[in-house]
């Protein structure tokens, strides 16, 4: 099996389109180390936690995953109420998730890794499964 990594997202911005809480659309955007957009959620869609969901999956789709921060983050200010996101947690679920022993080493800098650093080993749908994991969505 080809061993793959990810990387992290070099940041993300969550930015509000409208004045009105209740209506207001919101814009979601992960960047890259070079400061290219790699996964963007604009749409309406009905409910923030949807959105969030979206992103995680587009932001795993375009190769990269969210750090516990950057996820705290747009939780917070899409103001979803969710369970904080930790580390430790997922990186424990990666590693259940990936399940092989060549790859569970590489998972363990996981808790340590920041914006923009690849982790060999686990892939970034594997980090997305855990992150949606521990927020129930």
């Amino acid at each position: 099996m080809e061993e793959m990594s990810c990387t992290a997202a070099s940041r993300v911005t969550a930015n509000a389109k409208g004045l009105i809480p209740g209506f207001r659309v919101w814009e979601l955007k992960a960047y890259n180390s070079s400061g290219d957009v790699v996964a963007e959620v604009s749409e309406d869609m009905g409910e923030n936690n949807k959105k969030f969901k979206a992103f995680i999956l587009k932001v795993a789709e375009a190769g990269y995953y969210l750090t516990a921060e950057q996820a705290n983050y747009i939780s917070d200010q899409l103001l979803l109420r969710l369970p904080q996101v930790d580390n430790t947690y997922l990186r424990a679920s990666v590693q259940e998730l990936v399940g092989n022993a060549a790859s569970a080493a590489a998972v363990g800098a996981f808790a340590l890794t920041g914006p923009g650093v690849s982790v060999a080993g686990f892939t970034a749908g594997a980090a997305a499964k855990a992150l949606l994991g521990q927020l129930g969505i």
